[in-house]
């Protein structure tokens, strides 16, 4: 479980350059997408069958969204061994991937979006990780087989603006369990943001624990 946990986390992580010049292409939304889905179940690994997490299904209005955040399901928990170091780094990680996103957080919550492509009036919506079968759904016949599932094949078909602010709104829903297994990571960055007048890292992680401290009496400043 560790392993997988770093291994996602890691997708939070831009990677250092190793050639001249020094530039790196920063982790596409989709990837931060599946990444922060793949936390969330980890963090909930312990759930019992009643209180697992939802699959996360894309939104036409994704930024309207984050004004509503979900409860969690079950308390997070970290897998073993995870240090107070590493909280940190997660959770700085984690606040430059909602930066790099490259848009307006927090959002407006009346701003219109770009909507999800939902292709075919039968496709039904677009969940992360979910098939049919597990919920007794036979899945659709095609022509040919793909190596590729289909579920990946609808979420590469999305525009950038829409996988960005699905990517966001699950980021902000991971948000709301790091704001309790990583609050000393928290505390931490933002100690370290502020003396270093990052003011754009210290907004996002504040509106994030806000939001947590609303909706759970966690996180906080």
């Amino acid at each position: 479980v560790g392993a997988l946990f770093q291994g996602a986390s890691s997708l939070f992580r831009t990677a250092k350059p190793t050639i001249d010049p020094p530039f790196v292409k920063l982790t596409p939304s989709y990837m931060l997408l599946y990444a922060s889905e793949m936390i969330r179940v980890l963090l909930h690994r312990a759930a019992t069958p009643d209180c697992v997490p939802p699959p996360f299904c894309l939104l036409d209005d994704a930024a309207r969204a984050i004004h509503s955040l979900p409860q969690p399901t079950s308390p997070p928990d970290l897998p073993f061994g995870i240090d107070a170091e590493q909280r940190e780094a997660l959770v700085s990680d984690y606040v430059t991937s909602l930066i790099d996103l490259n848009l307006t957080l927090p959002p407006d919550p009346n701003a219109k979006h770009a909507p999800a492509t939902l292709d075919g009036a039968g496709s039904g919506d677009i969940a992360l990780g979910w098939e049919k079968e597990l919920d007794g759904e036979q899945p659709s016949s095609s022509g040919g087989a793909s190596a590729v599932p289909g579920e990946i094949s609808r979420v590469l078909a999305q525009s950038s603006e829409c996988l960005g602010w699905n990517a966001a709104l699950s980021m902000y829903i991971l948000g709301m369990d790091l704001s309790v297994v990583c609050k000393d990571g928290f505390q931490l960055a933002l100690a370290k943001w502020r003396r270093r007048k990052e003011q754009a890292k210290v907004l996002i992680a504040l509106d994030v624990l806000n939001r947590a401290s609303k909706l759970l009496g966690a996180g906080g400043q």
